[in-house]
């Protein structure tokens, strides 16, 4: 009974799935969600601007509200707070690289991600300001974890491959003798200076422009280094490369935290799996690691005291390993 049960609550996701990916997609083509977002408006109106038929229109309505993607004052439908995540390509979710999986699979061929150099710099920031948000509890775990405003304060912080910066400004926040050293591109550290800014750190953060495979982080220089989000783009030899420069540019006794997507939480299976599709589609190498396999290259790179830890939040995904620099 158990097994047939299962079946059937797996049939009735998959199909519940692929109808609400084909309900957003019908109101992004139609025009439905960008009339809404420009101001909350009631079906008549909605349909009026569209050209859409009333009756089909408000199921597909009450459908977005079910998602979460709209919601409903009234008579009114306007924006849930999703929405303003999703902006520019990123309103498309992934649309024009998942239409590539059938010649991936055929031919292998990689497909255009947010990483390219040809990549807007306004489509990158808007893809770091979606990642701060989905991720900002995930920061204030992974900051607990590491001991930031407790036993490790006034740290120096090297946050390697930043994008926003949502990790270190995080630590910043609470240890308000902190000061963030943020290394990326330069089209993504303005989205970490600004949110530098706003999150009223400016004066304790400074952006290092440059590739944080190449680039010289000092020698005993920082308390903590943070290496959030890159470690699946890497090799294991680009790893130990990274992880040996890393050792040197902390501190005796300083702090490695690499924050990445680490499988073993039954809870985040599906996001993981697919998560390392995508992965594949716009990176030829690399991938997730399992974290035995990253705890091993840190004690080949000379580092001490490393463990796994995982982060039982959404997506249920994340983890940390942390490792130190010997005393």
């Amino acid at each position: 009974m158990k097994n047939g049960t299962e079946t059937l609550e797996t049939y009735t996701t998959l199909m519940t799935m692929n109808g609400a990916a084909h309900a957003y997609a019908a109101a992004l083509s139609t025009g439905i969600i960008n009339t809404i977002v420009e101001e909350p408006r009631t079906a008549h109106d909605i349909v009026r601007i569209c050209g859409t038929v009333e009756h089909a229109t408000v199921l597909l309505l009450d459908a977005l509200c079910a998602m979460n993607v709209l919601v409903k004052d009234g008579e009114r439908y306007g924006p849930a707070p999703i929405l303003g995540m999703l902006n520019g390509q990123q309103r498309m979710l992934g649309n024009d690289h998942w239409a590539h999986l059938p010649a991936f699979l055929h031919t292998g061929k990689l497909a255009r991600h947010a990483g390219d150099a040809g990549m807007a710099a306004q489509e990158q920031e808007l893809s770091s300001a979606a990642l701060e948000w989905l991720m900002a509890p995930v920061a204030q775990e992974v900051a607990a974890l590491i001991g930031i405003g407790a036993r490790m304060r006034e740290c120096a912080i090297l946050d390697i491959g930043s994008g926003a910066a949502v990790w270190s400004i995080t630590c910043a926040k609470l240890d308000t003798a902190a000061h963030v050293t943020a290394v990326d591109w330069p089209a993504m550290l303005v989205a970490a200076t600004e949110a530098a800014r706003a999150a009223g750190v400016s004066d304790r953060f400074t952006a290092m422009p440059g590739n944080y495979e190449t680039i010289e982080f000092g020698v005993s220089t920082y308390d903590l280094a943070i290496a959030a989000n890159i470690i699946h783009r890497e090799t294991p030899e680009t790893c130990r490369s990274l992880f040996s420069r890393v050792l040197a540019a902390l501190k005796p006794g300083g702090t490695l935290a690499i924050i990445d997507v680490f499988s073993g939480q039954e809870a985040g299976e599906l996001t993981r799996a697919i998560s390392a599709l995508e992965l594949a589609l716009h990176a030829g190498h690399g991938g997730y690691k399992r974290s035995e396999d990253v705890i091993h290259c840190l004690g080949e790179c000379g580092f001490v005291e490393a463990a796994y830890k995982p982060v039982r939040l959404p997506p249920y995904t994340m983890g940390a390993v942390l490792a130190a620099r010997p005393a």
